[in-house]
């Protein structure tokens, strides 16, 4: 045995008796090792058979990614092989295999493309390493992580229901005493009704909390008539003693993503805080306006809710974001956090200003959105795309056959995936001139898919569509059409790039 400190003396040692028992070495180790050739394995030691319950001869033959690793992870495993026999070296990627018993283990994988003299066959060597118990533990950890913030997210919505029951049960009241007065009692039905309606868009928002943020692009709203719609119940909360004042610039709609039901927690969050600070009495102004983002290269729109409270001390400043931070005896300390989610879920930011005696300002930014216009391709259109090949993977139905047709019209010959592996499964013999790839697919980031599709047709050009402001960040702006968009601002990229 060597000691902690001892050099060792390559050159001593015998490799001729050392390389003769290496097979034996490698047989022994707990680990999977395969040895793999033009994509059929050619090796398995014993751990293979021992993890997998395959014997040698039923594995000899096999291919890893078709035989062996479940189908919705192959996309995955493929996109790691390509990267492999392109000689780039990646850690830390996690596939499963499939057990001749039916069930499915994990396993860390690090593979290496072997130097071929002849370069006549890709040789790899694929060694990976259990991790079924470990990302099950990992997996259980992740839950009851999720489970604790859970139930202080339960506690806040219990807050906010006891809030809700009391307004109906004081309209209640006020309905018993306006029997006599039909206009008064069917107001006050009304208000009733908005009141009930937020109960179920809290439902609806704990339902959707854990939704990734595209989900939320699904929907849009124009904000000027949200805002009047709801400015009645949002003055009936607020209480005689506080006016609310909306000023819309010169703004006659202001279309942003979002659904009633996120705008309407988020407004009612802000306009109860702003009741709070003030007491009975006071005002509070929502202004609208757009506002330029030099950063993302986006029209956003400003909303601005300003009271004339008593602002929000100094030191209490940097903390009202952060979940579960409360100053008030019986609150939750997740109205501001959630208001802050959803925000950034809608691909928007949220600031605030306060200053003793002068009140708070939360400023709130957006993308404004444009609707997005494929009957244009109806009319004459000067652009030709004639002969251009464009391979389009659009994971939403409807966009994917509404841009094929649009591009067909115009004389593109477009190959449409949903997925990443539509394309592994049944690649077109044509090379593209240009791929319009969705940002965000079920099986694989469009830069992964771009990544492997430029290595096959080097001359390739890309425009990554999304409606994430955010990956402007990561992408050249001539790469991206930000969603939803018009046909014109599409055919202007394509023409570009063409």
């Amino acid at each position: 045995m060597l000691e902690l400190g001892v050099e060792l003396d390559v050159d001593s040692l015998n490799l001729k008796n050392f390389t003769s028992i290496f097979p034996y070495i490698v047989d022994l180790l707990p680990i999977l090792v395969f040895l793999i050739e033009d994509g059929e394995i050619v090796y398995v030691n014993r751990a293979c058979e021992e993890l997998l319950g395959y014997t040698r001869s039923e594995l000899i033959g096999k291919s890893i990614i078709q035989d062996l690793v479940p189908e919705e992870e192959r996309p995955k495993a493929f996109l790691h092989c390509q990267r492999v026999v392109s000689g780039i070296r990646e850690e830390g990627v996690v596939f499963s295999l499939k057990c001749k018993d039916g069930r499915t283990r994990r396993f860390f994988w690090r593979c290496l493309r072997i130097p071929d003299e002849h370069e006549d066959k890709v040789r790899i060597v694929a060694i990976a390493l259990d991790a079924t118990e470990f990302c099950s533990l990992a997996e259980r950890v992740e839950s009851l992580h999720k489970t604790a913030n859970f139930s202080e997210f339960l506690r806040g919505l219990v807050h906010d229901f006891n809030n809700i029951l009391n307004n109906v049960l004081m309209g209640l009241k006020k309905l018993k005493k306006e029997l006599d007065d039909r206009e008064k009692a069917l107001a006050t039905v009304k208000n009733l009704e908005y009141t009930l309606n937020s109960w179920v868009d809290l439902n609806r928002l704990l339902l959707d909390y854990s939704k990734v943020s595209k989900q939320a692009f699904k929907s849009q709203i124009d904000l000027i008539k949200f805002l009047l719609d709801n400015l009645e119940v949002f003055q009936v909360l607020l209480g005689e003693g506080i006016r609310l004042n909306l000023n819309f610039g010169y703004l006659k709609e202001a279309v942003v993503p979002g659904d009633s039901v996120l705008w309407r927690y988020i407004f009612l969050n802000l306009l109860v805080n702003a009741k709070d600070a003030m007491g009975e009495e006071g005002e509070i102004f929502i202004r609208l306006s757009k506002e330029w983002d030099p950063q993302r290269k986006v029209q956003t729109l400003r909303i601005a809710v300003k009271d004339n409270g008593p602002g929000i001390p100094p030191d209490i400043l940097p903390h009202i974001f952060k979940p579960f931070f409360t100053t008030k005896e019986k609150g939750s300390g997740l109205g501001l956090y959630l208001v802050k989610h959803h925000i950034t879920s809608l691909g928007g930011k949220i600031e605030v200003e306060s200053s003793p005696k002068l009140g708070t300002t939360f400023y709130i930014y957006v993308p404004l959105m444009n609707s997005v216009d494929f009957t244009i391709h109806k009319k004459p259109l000067k652009a030709s795309l004639q002969g251009m090949v464009v391979f389009l993977f659009e994971d939403e139905e409807e966009s994917r056959q509404s841009l094929k047709e649009l591009l067909s019209e115009l004389g593109a010959k477009v190959y449409a995936f949903s997925q990443f592996k539509e394309f592994v499964e049944m690649r077109p013999e044509e090379a593209p001139q240009v791929l319009l790839v969705d940002y965000y697919l079920p099986d694989a980031k469009g830069d992964e898919v771009y990544g492997f599709i430029s290595r096959l047709y080097p001359e390739v050009k890309v425009l990554f569509l999304t409606g994430d402001p955010y990956a402007l960040a990561d992408i050249p702006s001539e790469m991206i059409l930000l969603k939803p968009f018009k046909a014109d601002e599409l055919l202007a990229k394509l023409s570009s790039l063409a």
